[in-house]
């Protein structure tokens, strides 16, 4: 027999041993989760067990978070139960209550500190109290533009809606029109740092296209570019407006961009710039009766944006003429239709933009000369009061010493096809008499 055979059977009284030191165990293991649950470390059926499924699940907490949360969890349904009890304020009863609080202003109570009353008087002083711009912006307000958001796009039509001034016997003196233009220029500064703030904040994306193409663009990207600057606030961008009328006025380089410049020039000045009447230099102003506060701004700015494109205007006239005694033909030819199309919409500048119609009856050019003379039917056409004047200016033409016979017969060509009319405005006899004659 073997060992463990003999180890099997072994005598009663070991057998007896083994089976009472289970229960003993089993007792003891009792006492133990017993004293555990009274010290607060828990029981259970598995306490004491080296893996116990139940509590792998459960999040460990301590005794202080495990009340606070039990107090926040009571708190927020007491919030909850409060709130749902709760009936909404009828809008008429908040209404009434909000006018009782601004009515207890100047008194003291517990909602607030004491607030000393404003009369309306005052509060008018203070709103309408002048403020120097050239130290920054009104305390409060910031840098915001004097342009009304809600109102017209155009320059002129703003202009339009101010209320009218008193009127001015005397002219302002060169000292007070210094003093308004320095004002003004600080003014147009100012509206085109607002400018540039408000596009990078509402189009960052086309605000930065906008920059890289003025930077590094093609010439025709940047005529574009200074085409739609100008189309959303010729106030801000009248440097936008100079780098334009020079490219016209350029006679060195490449001609493509003079070409695309003419016609630039052309489209935002008879669209956008220019009004239905004549403009007025800052010294035409009545700046004695200009009014104080922010409409006395927005006035003075309107103004001196006027000054500055009467000055550019003329400038971009007289590149035109430039560009029409150029050596190449298309370039000569665009340049006359700009001056004819200017001439037909807007009656600034309409003298010299006529001189330059009538004197190019004389270009070496057949073409040109026999465009001239169909160009200033247009106008007739369109304008035909303009007949007296327009004939005038061809006499003088005629008359001129030196003129070629080239030239001379162009222009009898064109008083030749002339309609004539018995109308006073168009000239009626007194015109035809003067052509016989």
């Amino acid at each position: 027999m073997s060992k463990g055979a003999q180890a099997l059977r072994k005598t009663p009284a070991a057998r007896s041993a083994k089976t009472t030191a289970a229960p003993e165990s089993k007792e003891l293991l009792s006492e133990v989760q017993a004293f555990a649950s009274q010290l607060g470390l828990g029981g259970g059926e598995h306490a004491f067990d080296d893996f116990a499924p139940k509590q792998s699940k459960e999040k460990l907490q301590s005794a202080p978070k495990r009340k606070r949360a039990q107090e926040d969890e009571s708190a927020d349904s007491d919030v909850d139960d409060a709130a749902a009890d709760a009936k909404p304020e009828p809008r008429g009863k908040r209404k009434k209550r909000d006018k009782a609080a601004a009515a207890n202003v100047g008194t003291t109570g517990t909602d607030g500190p004491f607030i000393p009353p404003v009369s309306e008087e005052m509060a008018a002083a203070i709103k309408e109290r002048t403020w120097n711009s050239g130290v920054g912006p009104r305390p409060g307000e910031g840098k915001r533009s004097l342009m009304a958001r809600d109102g017209p796009v155009l320059w002129h039509e703003a202009a339009a809606e101010l209320p009218a001034l008193p009127p001015v016997a005397a002219r302002p003196s060169e000292a007070l029109v210094e003093e308004m233009r320095r004002r003004g220029a600080a003014l147009l500064e100012r509206e085109a740092e607002v400018f540039e703030a408000e596009m990078g904040r509402k189009n960052g994306q086309d605000a930065r296209w906008l920059q890289q193409v003025r930077r590094s663009g093609t010439t025709s990207d940047k005529v574009a570019a200074l085409t739609l600057l100008l189309q959303e606030s010729a106030v801000a961008n009248v440097k936008g407006l100079d780098t334009l009328v020079g490219w016209v006025a350029r006679r060195k380089g490449g001609r493509t961009v003079v070409g695309q410049a003419i016609d630039a020039g052309r489209e935002i000045f008879a669209t956008v710039l220019l009004p239905d009447r004549k403009l007025r230099w800052l010294s035409q102003q009545p700046l004695q009766a200009l009014d104080r506060g922010r409409d006395g701004e927005r006035r003075l700015l309107l103004w001196t944006l006027e000054d500055a494109l009467k000055q550019r205007y003329a400038t971009f006239i007289a590149a035109l003429e430039s560009g029409s005694k150029d050596n190449l033909e298309w370039v000569k030819e665009r340049a006359l239709r700009a001056a004819c199309e200017l001439l037909l919409k807007k009656p600034e500048g309409e003298a010299a933009l006529l001189t330059l119609l009538v004197n190019k009856l004389g270009d070496p050019s057949r073409k040109l000369a026999s465009k001239a003379g169909y160009l200033l039917g247009t106008v007739l056409a369109e304008h035909p009061g303009m007949k007296a004047v327009v004939v005038a200016e061809v006499q003088r033409f005629l008359f001129r010493a030196g003129l070629q016979e080239r030239a001379r017969y162009y222009a009898v060509v064109f008083l030749n096809q002339l309609q004539l009319s018995h109308h006073p405005s168009h000239g009626g006899g007194d015109l035809a008499k003067q052509l016989i004659s």
